[in-house]
């Protein structure tokens, strides 16, 4: 119980990050282009993580495949015992490492970011419009 505790205090952790990094690339998108592209932003978000969804899922079920993974078996062989633990154990280790990297190596800092805001901020207020506007450059 403890540790799907802990697992959930992750994947939520995870998701924020996520969320937080979403929000930076709006941000980041209209100090680049001038068009605050919220909505496209947000469905390219929703569709990715669906078809990483699907990535995942067969990831393992192709790794346990390729255990010799038998549904329905009363005993499973040590091969497929051996790929389930590679599936739920070092697939995601080995997925969640790579995404550490990219994080990682993520170029907006939040120094870089405050300046960013304030510079939007000034662009605003220099042309009169709200953030929910979309300039056209």
């Amino acid at each position: 119980v403890a540790a799907y505790g802990l697992l959930g205090v992750a994947f939520g952790a995870i998701n924020a990050l996520i969320f937080a990094f979403q929000a930076d690339t709006v941000e980041y998108g209209e100090w680049q282009s001038g068009i605050r592209a919220e909505g496209a932003s947000y469905a390219v978000l929703s569709f990715t993580r669906k078809v990483g969804q699907g990535i995942g899922g067969a990831a393992a079920a192709w790794t346990i495949g390729i255990g010799g993974y038998v549904s329905g078996a009363a005993v499973q062989s040590d091969a497929a015992v051996t790929s389930i633990r590679v599936a739920a154990g070092a697939v995601p280790a080995l997925t969640i490492a790579a995404a550490t990297l990219v994080m990682l190596a993520y170029p907006l800092t939040e120094r870089a970011f405050k300046e960013l805001v304030a510079e939007l901020a000034r662009r605003q207020t220099a042309t009169g419009s709200t953030s929910a506007e979309t300039e056209r450059p």
